[in-house]
C-alpha cells in the first residue's frame, strides 16, 4: 500500500518534469536573449 503511494508520487514527479521541462527551456532561452540585448544597450 505505502509502496504504491511512493511509486505514484515518483511517477507524478516524472510526468510533471517532462511537462514543464520545455517551458523552463524556453524561459531560459528568452531570458538569456534579453540579457544579451540589454547588455549591448546598457553601455553607460
Amino acid at each position: 500500500m505505502t509502496g504504491d503511494i511512493i511509486l505514484m508520487t515518483i511517477l507524478m514527479w516524472i510526468v510533471a518534469g517532462a511537462a514543464f521541462a520545455p517551458l523552463g527551456y524556453f524561459i531560459y532561452k528568452y531570458v538569456k536573449k534579453h540579457e544579451e540585448a540589454r547588455a549591448e544597450g546598457d553601455s553607460e
